[in-house]
């Protein structure tokens, strides 16, 4: 189960890295994508880069933390990291702010987002 959060989003709702982490689910992978703004409402400045987020969800009791990334090889290394053990993970990647203009709204229900990943992953291989 993966689970993608802005760093607004997330500050605004820090109770729930305490909710994951005290039941501890061993199949979630939390990331959290840092722009430093709470860029899908308006672009308002956040906190994020002033607070390690990453050891706030250490604090409540994720099992695998990887340091924040902010390039494709250190990801990479990070997922490596991550790989194979049970969770919950956290990992924060650096991101800039800006969204691309050519990328629109979504246009299926959340529903229909939900069956498409399900199906999508019927596919994947499983060790």
């Amino acid at each position: 189960m993966v689970c993608l959060d802005g760093d607004g989003a997330i500050l605004m709702h820090m109770g729930g890295l305490a909710t994951i982490g005290s039941k501890a689910p061993t199949n979630l992978i939390h990331i959290l994508l840092n722009n430093g703004a709470h860029d899908s409402v308006g672009g308002q400045p956040t906190c994020a880069f002033d607070v390690s987020l990453y050891k706030v969800a250490e604090a409540c009791g994720y099992k695998v933390i990887a340091p924040p990334v902010s390039n494709t090889n250190d990801l990479l290394a990070a997922f490596a990291q991550l790989n194979y053990s049970r969770g919950p993970w956290f990992l924060e990647t650096l991101i800039r702010p800006g969204a691309r203009t050519e990328v629109g709204r979504p246009k299926q229900s959340p529903v229909e987002n939900k069956q498409n990943v399900m199906e999508a992953m019927r596919h994947i291989p499983h060790r």
